[in-house]
Protein backbone atom coordinates (compact mmCIF):
# COMPACT_ATOMS: atom_id res chain seq x y z
CA UNK A 1 0.00 0.00 0.00
CA UNK A 2 0.99 3.11 -0.12
CA UNK A 3 -0.07 7.06 -0.75
CA UNK A 4 0.60 10.49 -2.16
CA UNK A 5 0.79 12.88 0.94
CA UNK A 6 0.57 16.70 0.46
CA UNK A 7 3.32 18.63 1.60
CA UNK A 8 1.23 21.14 3.72
CA UNK A 9 -2.15 20.54 5.77
CA UNK A 10 -4.58 23.19 4.82
CA UNK A 11 -4.68 25.40 8.20
CA UNK A 12 -8.34 24.58 8.65
CA UNK A 13 -10.46 21.82 7.70
CA UNK A 14 -13.78 22.18 5.52
CA UNK A 15 -17.53 22.20 6.40
CA UNK A 16 -18.76 18.84 4.84
CA UNK A 17 -18.11 15.32 5.13
CA UNK A 18 -16.82 13.14 2.70
CA UNK A 19 -17.44 9.56 1.93
CA UNK A 20 -15.76 7.53 -0.91
CA UNK A 21 -15.47 4.19 -1.59
CA UNK A 22 -16.02 1.49 -4.38
CA UNK A 23 -19.99 0.90 -3.81
CA UNK A 24 -21.31 -2.30 -3.88
CA UNK A 25 -23.73 -4.96 -2.13
CA UNK A 26 -21.57 -5.40 1.23
CA UNK A 27 -20.30 -1.87 1.07
CA UNK A 28 -23.66 0.10 0.48
CA UNK A 29 -23.57 3.92 1.44
CA UNK A 30 -26.78 3.95 2.72
CA UNK A 31 -26.08 3.75 6.80
CA UNK A 32 -24.29 7.27 5.87
CA UNK A 33 -28.16 8.99 6.00
CA UNK A 34 -28.91 6.84 8.94
CA UNK A 35 -26.17 8.48 10.58
CA UNK A 36 -27.05 11.53 9.02
CA UNK A 37 -30.20 11.56 10.89
CA UNK A 38 -28.93 11.69 13.99
CA UNK A 39 -26.71 14.57 13.90
CA UNK A 40 -27.28 17.41 16.55
CA UNK A 41 -24.84 19.66 13.99
CA UNK A 42 -26.09 20.30 10.73
CA UNK A 43 -23.84 18.91 7.93
CA UNK A 44 -23.82 18.51 4.68
CA UNK A 45 -21.95 14.98 2.90
CA UNK A 46 -20.71 14.67 -0.13
CA UNK A 47 -20.66 11.24 -1.42
CA UNK A 48 -18.25 10.21 -4.54
CA UNK A 49 -17.22 6.82 -6.37
CA UNK A 50 -18.20 4.33 -8.27
CA UNK A 51 -21.43 1.95 -7.96
CA UNK A 52 -21.18 -1.69 -8.93
CA UNK A 53 -24.90 -1.86 -9.41
CA UNK A 54 -26.64 1.28 -10.79
CA UNK A 55 -29.41 0.29 -8.29
CA UNK A 56 -27.06 1.29 -5.49
CA UNK A 57 -27.26 4.62 -6.22
CA UNK A 58 -30.71 4.74 -7.33
CA UNK A 59 -31.93 3.26 -4.14
CA UNK A 60 -29.41 5.30 -1.83
CA UNK A 61 -30.75 8.24 -3.56
CA UNK A 62 -34.41 7.50 -3.05
CA UNK A 63 -34.16 7.22 0.44
CA UNK A 64 -32.20 10.01 0.62
CA UNK A 65 -35.12 12.33 -0.91
CA UNK A 66 -37.56 10.13 1.40
CA UNK A 67 -35.53 11.20 4.85
CA UNK A 68 -35.59 14.87 3.35
CA UNK A 69 -31.79 15.23 3.22
CA UNK A 70 -32.03 15.86 -0.09
CA UNK A 71 -30.25 19.73 0.36
CA UNK A 72 -27.85 17.98 2.60
CA UNK A 73 -26.10 14.80 0.34
CA UNK A 74 -24.91 15.24 -2.87
CA UNK A 75 -24.27 12.40 -4.86
CA UNK A 76 -20.73 13.27 -6.93
CA UNK A 77 -20.33 9.58 -7.99
CA UNK A 78 -17.34 8.55 -9.87
CA UNK A 79 -14.22 11.73 -9.53
CA UNK A 80 -11.06 11.85 -11.08
CA UNK A 81 -7.54 12.20 -8.70
CA UNK A 82 -7.45 16.00 -8.73
CA UNK A 83 -11.16 16.31 -7.89
CA UNK A 84 -10.63 13.55 -4.81
CA UNK A 85 -7.47 15.68 -3.82
CA UNK A 86 -9.56 19.07 -3.90
CA UNK A 87 -12.50 16.89 -2.23
CA UNK A 88 -10.20 15.15 0.65
CA UNK A 89 -8.61 18.42 1.46
CA UNK A 90 -11.72 20.30 1.99
CA UNK A 91 -13.39 17.77 3.75
CA UNK A 92 -14.36 17.91 7.78
CA UNK A 93 -13.76 14.93 7.80
CA UNK A 94 -14.18 11.25 6.05
CA UNK A 95 -17.07 9.31 6.77
CA UNK A 96 -17.14 5.42 5.87
CA UNK A 97 -20.04 2.86 6.77
CA UNK A 98 -18.44 -0.30 7.79
CA UNK A 99 -15.93 -1.89 9.40
CA UNK A 100 -12.75 -2.66 7.12
CA UNK A 101 -11.04 -5.39 7.65
CA UNK A 102 -7.75 -4.25 6.20
CA UNK A 103 -5.85 -1.21 5.82
CA UNK A 104 -8.54 0.90 4.12
CA UNK A 105 -7.27 2.62 1.52
CA UNK A 106 -9.48 5.71 1.05
CA UNK A 107 -8.63 6.20 4.89
CA UNK A 108 -5.30 6.03 3.79
CA UNK A 109 -5.89 8.47 1.26
CA UNK A 110 -7.96 10.85 3.39
CA UNK A 111 -5.26 10.36 6.22
CA UNK A 112 -2.81 11.88 3.46
CA UNK A 113 -4.42 15.14 2.86
CA UNK A 114 -4.76 15.91 6.44
CA UNK A 115 -8.41 14.73 6.82
CA UNK A 116 -9.59 12.96 9.99
CA UNK A 117 -11.30 9.51 9.83
CA UNK A 118 -14.52 8.16 11.17
CA UNK A 119 -15.60 4.64 10.28
CA UNK A 120 -16.58 1.52 11.81
CA UNK A 121 -14.06 -0.37 14.09
CA UNK A 122 -10.97 1.80 12.60
CA UNK A 123 -8.37 0.51 10.54
CA UNK A 124 -5.30 -1.30 11.92
CA UNK A 125 -2.68 1.72 11.10
CA UNK A 126 -5.01 4.09 13.38
CA UNK A 127 -6.13 4.76 16.82
CA UNK A 128 -8.99 5.61 18.52
CA UNK A 129 -9.12 9.22 19.04
CA UNK A 130 -5.74 10.30 17.42
CA UNK A 131 -6.31 9.78 13.82
CA UNK A 132 -9.87 9.55 14.09
CA UNK A 133 -12.99 8.22 15.91
CA UNK A 134 -13.88 4.61 15.21
CA UNK A 135 -17.78 3.65 16.76
CA UNK A 136 -18.87 0.17 17.26
CA UNK A 137 -19.85 -1.39 13.87
CA UNK A 138 -24.18 -0.86 13.60
CA UNK A 139 -23.80 2.16 16.67
CA UNK A 140 -25.48 4.92 15.04
CA UNK A 141 -25.88 7.00 17.81
CA UNK A 142 -22.01 7.11 18.62
CA UNK A 143 -21.19 7.07 15.09
CA UNK A 144 -23.03 10.52 15.02
CA UNK A 145 -21.60 11.49 18.27
CA UNK A 146 -17.87 10.92 17.15
CA UNK A 147 -19.03 13.08 13.71
CA UNK A 148 -20.66 15.60 15.54
CA UNK A 149 -17.23 16.12 17.82
CA UNK A 150 -15.61 16.79 14.55
CA UNK A 151 -18.50 19.44 13.59
CA UNK A 152 -18.53 21.29 16.23
CA UNK A 153 -15.24 21.33 16.97
CA UNK A 154 -12.99 22.45 13.94
CA UNK A 155 -9.64 22.25 15.64
CA UNK A 156 -10.43 19.15 17.36
CA UNK A 157 -11.11 17.53 13.20
CA UNK A 158 -7.65 19.63 12.38
CA UNK A 159 -5.40 18.38 15.06
CA UNK A 160 -6.52 14.39 14.41
CA UNK A 161 -5.91 14.73 10.38
CA UNK A 162 -2.47 16.70 11.09
CA UNK A 163 -1.82 13.20 12.92
CA UNK A 164 -3.19 10.89 10.44
CA UNK A 165 -1.23 13.13 7.97
CA UNK A 166 2.74 12.83 9.76
CA UNK A 167 1.59 8.96 9.75
CA UNK A 168 0.60 8.67 5.91
CA UNK A 169 4.50 9.95 5.71
CA UNK A 170 4.83 6.65 6.85
CA UNK A 171 3.35 5.16 3.87
CA UNK A 172 4.10 7.26 1.21
CA UNK A 173 5.04 5.29 -2.34
CA UNK A 174 8.82 5.90 -1.51
CA UNK A 175 8.49 4.23 1.78
CA UNK A 176 6.92 1.47 0.04
CA UNK A 177 9.74 1.26 -2.75
CA UNK A 178 12.41 0.93 -0.21
CA UNK A 179 10.36 -1.52 1.47
CA UNK A 180 9.76 -3.71 -1.96
CA UNK A 181 13.60 -2.77 -2.43
CA UNK A 182 14.67 -4.21 0.80
CA UNK A 183 12.66 -7.58 0.20
CA UNK A 184 14.00 -8.27 -3.08
CA UNK A 185 17.62 -7.61 -1.61
CA UNK A 186 16.91 -10.04 0.73
CA UNK A 187 16.33 -13.04 -1.36
CA UNK A 188 18.64 -12.79 -4.24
Amino acid sequence: MGCYPVEHVPETRGDYLLAIDRWDRGNMPHVLLMMMERLKVKANLRVAGFCSEEWIQESFLKLRDEKRLTGQVKWIGPVSEEELNKLYLGARAWVHPIEETSVSMPALEAAAHGCPVVMPKGSPLFHHGVQGFFPEEGNLEQYAEFVDKFLSDERLAWTMGYEGWKLAKEYDWAAHARLIGEIIMKYV
